[in-house]
């Protein structure tokens, strides 16, 4: 990963152009016990569906209460599905792993306690991979990790609470009802890949607000978040023709907006500590006012 000082050289070294500034049958197995609800079992062990598995208990789809483990909480793949009626907790491994199936949750998803050396993410969707979560997501390491194309849906709140809030790469899918926070990283980065020949892209739509050291670091990717964006250090990262909207106000420690060959809207103001506006060869709108409290508002080129 880049460090946070490297990325600041990369933004004030890169090469001036022009710019244009407007002001979502079960099968089950061992390490099952009835839910104190009834209707489902609650999960003690991991609980994996795939339907190329050698072990025929975890070839079927699995319907589930509650699932809380010490390791991985539900693993699917190839075309497998997991559904839980209840909240999933894993004290040292990941929540959801799914690698080109379906897991819908009913209810909230932690992974990794407190305690634990090792970290941890809410989920990660590979490949074809969907999930829904009808609740919130956190991660003790990433809230929600999406590669190669995969979809994540969650109605609430999104926490990554050692990196990034959501990473997304590789043409990933992720819609938030609620808020995302990266509490040591960037609130949302998308397309930032350091594995040759690993493809750029990815869509997020936020209905809350995002925040983080970076609150948006975006290559080629396309953002839609209705309500503020909070950085530290940077609101806005953006490059490489990437698409961004912000319904409400921009805020940073440092830079409001740092813009390269991108389109960003926002629908309220843009404060930066230094510049609240650095943008090369791109277009940006701002409904509000735009202030940089110590260097400049907007330095365009």
């Amino acid at each position: 990963m880049v460090s946070k000082k490297l990325r600041k050289v990369m933004h004030r070294s890169l090469a001036v152009a022009t710019s244009a500034i407007l002001i979502a049958t079960a099968s089950i197995g061992a390490g099952f016990t009835v839910s104190a609800e009834g209707d489902y079992e609650d999960a003690t062990e991991t609980v994996v569906s795939n339907p190329k598995s050698d072990n025929a208990d975890e070839q079927g789809a699995k319907v589930v209460g509650s699932v809380t483990t010490i390791g991985n909480a539900i693993e699917v793949s190839n075309g497998g599905e997991v559904t839980a009626y209840g909240n999933v907790s894993s004290e040292y491994g990941e929540g959801v792993t799914n690698e080109g199936g379906k897991v819908h949750v009913e209810g909230n998803i932690d992974a990794g306690s407190e305690e634990a050396t090792n970290d941890s993410t809410g989920i990660i969707a590979d490949g074809e991979a969907t999930v829904t979560v009808e609740g919130n997501v956190t991660g003790k390491y990433q809230g929600i990790k999406v590669n190669n194309g995969g979809s994540v849906e969650v109605t609430g709140n999104v926490t990554g609470l050692k990196d990034d809030g959501i990473n997304v790469k590789g043409g990933g899918v992720v819609n938030v009802g609620g808020n995302v926070t990266g509490l040591e990283n960037d609130g949302i980065q998308i397309g930032y890949s350091w594995s040759e020949g690993e493809e750029c892209e990815g869509t997020v739509t936020v209905k809350g607000d995002v925040a983080g050291d970076y609150g948006l670091y975006i290559n080629n990717g396309k953002v839609d978040v209705s309500g503020n964006v909070t950085g530290d250090s940077y609101g806005v990262s953006a490059s490489n023709k990437s698409d961004i909207k912000i319904g409400k106000d921009v805020t940073s420690g440092e830079f409001g907006i740092w813009s390269y060959n991108s389109t960003i809207s926002v629908g309220g103001s843009v404060t930066g500590d230094a510049y609240a506006i650095m943008s090369r060869d791109s277009t940006i709108s701002v409904g509000g006012s735009v202030k940089g409290s110590k260097e400049t508002g907007i330095d365009s080129k």
